[in-house]
């Protein structure tokens, strides 16, 4: 045997490395080996984890959504009540979206006519 593998060289069954003991006994055809032949290989696992930029995503969403002319905008748009936190004008435009999935809440785009601040809010 030149090079050992991880298979048994009677049957071709993978070899299974015992815990304790110095031979291995092939489940497949009982063949025995010598552990010496069958150095233990170590496993390696690589995780990269990428954080999901939500807020870039909702950025690339606000600025889409101003490039629709400013007349399309005021008809799909409703005027409330509510203080802009940027300028506190006391109006603000709002429109919502369905972005995420549809058993997910839609998205509310608030937009201030003064500063025209743009933010989001998920519900």
């Amino acid at each position: 045997m030149d090079q050992p593998s991880d298979f048994c060289t009677d049957c071709g069954n993978l070899i299974e490395i015992p815990q304790f003991g110095d031979s291995i006994e092939c489940n497949n055809c009982k063949g025995k080996f010598s552990l010496a032949d069958y150095p233990i290989k170590p496993i390696v696992s690589e995780i990269e984890f990428k954080e999901k930029k939500l807020w870039l995503e909702q950025a690339k969403q606000i600025k889409e959504f101003g490039k629709i002319q400013e007349e399309e905008q005021q008809n799909q748009k409703a005027l409330i009540k509510q203080e802009c936190p940027q300028c506190q004008n006391q109006e603000m435009y709002f429109w919502t979206v369905q972005l995420r999935s549809v058993d997910e809440g839609s998205t509310v785009f608030y937009n201030c006519p003064k500063c025209n601040h743009t933010f989001t809010q998920n519900n």
